[in-house]
């Protein structure tokens, strides 16, 4: 099966389309092998409306990993007390404020009981983690491209495939500088994508690190020793 060779799924869009799934959820097999997945130990991060389609007494067919779910009239009578804020989780580490764009967002997004809230913007929900089984939920009501968003999904990714100890390997703390390694070619580079000189400690794979400045748009090419 596909899900055995991968350790994150992503799930983006609105509901009832073909990005996100719509009719196809109810199916058993497909609802069963996906939460199953994040269930032994897999991680998933929903964007939008992940799973979105109405069936079975729910709209995200995707809430149980997700620790979350849209109010579409049928859950008016749930209690819904879980709104404290964490906005010191890893996710959340680069962002200026703590903060995220979202974008347009989603209106009416509610946690349910036992998911951390990262983030409420007047009683619905715009990022959540949820902890599923052995697995790893994430969601985010939107998000636009940014360089501080990358940042958002890479950690996102990190954290939902509990694998947050290898964030200092290939990485940047300047979230405006990437570094992109080429391992099996011996070659990595660091990339300045912005019109502004930058400045940033590096990470390689080992670890270690350097101080790195950088001119405009400027790429930087250096060999993996070892």
């Amino acid at each position: 099966k596909v899900l055995d060779s991968i350790d994150v799924l992503i799930n983006v869009g609105d509901g009832d389309t073909a990005h996100t799934g719509g009719k196809v959820w109810e199916d058993p097999d497909i609802s069963a092998a996906v939460k199953g997945f994040v269930h032994r130990g897999g991680g998933l991060i929903g964007v939008g409306e992940p799973g979105g389609h109405q069936y079975q007494g729910r709209y995200l067919q995707l809430s149980a990993p997700l620790g979350v779910e849209k109010e579409t009239g049928f859950t008016l009578n749930y209690d819904k007390y879980n709104w404290d804020e964490h906005r010191d989780h890893f996710i959340l580490a680069d962002c200026p404020d703590h903060d995220v764009d979202f974008g347009e967002g989603k209106k009416s997004i509610f946690a349910l009981e036992g998911t951390e809230i990262l983030i409420q913007r007047d009683k619905e929900v715009q990022m959540a983690a949820h902890e599923y089984g052995q697995g790893r939920g994430v969601y985010i009501s939107g998000l636009p491209y940014s360089f501080v968003n990358n940042r958002v999904l890479y950690r996102a990714i990190l954290w939902a495939a509990h694998d947050e100890a290898d964030l200092h390997k290939w990485f940047s703390t300047n979230y405006n500088v990437e570094v992109h390694a080429y391992v099996k070619n011996g070659k990595y580079c660091v990339v300045n994508n912005t019109y502004e000189p930058q400045d940033t400690t590096v990470y390689t794979g080992d670890g270690s690190c350097f101080d790195l400045h950088l001119d405009t748009n400027e790429i930087k090419w250096y060999s993996i020793e070892g």
